[in-house]
């Protein structure tokens, strides 16, 4: 669990399904003390820009409808912000459409800003325990936790996809606060029940 008693919140802003899919296992992975306040839109995330009022960390889908602004652009808007405010603040962005096109024109920018592009289809697991291991340890790149980890980032298939299911449908069933374990700490230690969630040809792939 993080190492003081103060109260986090995670804000995820996504218009689809996955919302209804992801939220519950953010909510159960991170436990009592961090508010995963989930959105459809930017409106509100406007007016606390405006107030300087940010949260710990930021999830944004890239595309939401109806908004005149991609989540990559208001990632970089949180960043800089943050900035100005001398806030230590986690930005991520996560989609599943068009993810070539959006590392070609927003790559570079937000790699300066150490915002990662992440695929929800086989990132959005790594996205919850690097958000835990900076609550507990203190905020890192997310290519350094990486890489700390020893993990190598894979886009999305089918075996990566279903890893991540289980993983995903285990930290929402499962006991509360997963996401503060190391991603091989948790797949050790709950092997067992993710595997009765995933495929039977993908469980050779664990």
């Amino acid at each position: 669990m993080p190492n003081n008693s103060t109260k986090h919140t995670i804000v995820y802003i996504e218009d689809g399904d996955w919302r209804h899919t992801l939220t519950p296992a953010f909510n159960n992975g991170f436990g009592d003390n961090v508010e995963v306040d989930d959105r459809g839109n930017f409106q509100q995330l406007f007016q606390e820009l405006e107030k300087g009022d940010l949260a710990t960390a930021y999830i944004l889908d890239n595309e939401i409808v109806g908004e005149d602004k991609y989540g990559a652009e208001i990632a970089q808007i949180i960043h800089q912000k943050a900035k100005e405010l001398g806030k230590q603040v986690l930005v991520i962005t996560m989609l599943c459409s068009a993810p070539k096109q959006v590392k070609k024109k927003y790559g570079a920018s937000l790699a300066e800003k150490d915002i990662p592009i992440l695929n929800k289809h086989a990132h959005a697991a790594l996205c919850g325990f690097y958000i835990g291991q900076c609550l507990q340890e203190g905020v890192m790149t997310f290519d350094s936790w990486l890489m700390k980890e020893g993990i190598t980032l894979l886009e999305s298939n089918a075996e990566t996809q279903s890893v991540q299911s289980g993983i995903m449908l285990e930290m929402e069933m499962g006991e509360a606060g997963g996401f503060y374990l190391k991603p091989r700490s948790f797949i050790s230690e709950h092997r067992k029940e993710i595997t009765e969630y995933m495929r039977p040809r993908d469980i050779v792939t664990m």
